[in-house]
């Protein structure tokens, strides 16, 4: 099986509040509205301000990490 985690933005300048109103638009599932916003949370929780942020974080982390995000 294979999985992804998909951030929808504009730009990485953008403050996170935009992948939550990018995701409502991009996403036709509940699930994949919850994953987003479950990032944007854990993002800001960690001090992360930007979408660039949130991006280079998932990008730190390993395959298994990033598994455990969606879990």
């Amino acid at each position: 099986m294979t999985w992804t985690i998909a951030v929808p933005f504009r730009s990485r300048d953008e403050p996170l509040s935009a992948v939550g109103d990018a995701a409502r638009r991009a996403f036709s599932t509940d699930e994949d509205r919850a994953v987003a916003r479950q990032l944007v949370l854990g993002a800001a929780a960690d001090g992360v301000a930007t979408v660039g942020g949130l991006l280079d974080k998932l990008e730190k982390l390993g395959p298994a990490q990033r598994r455990s995000l969606l879990d």
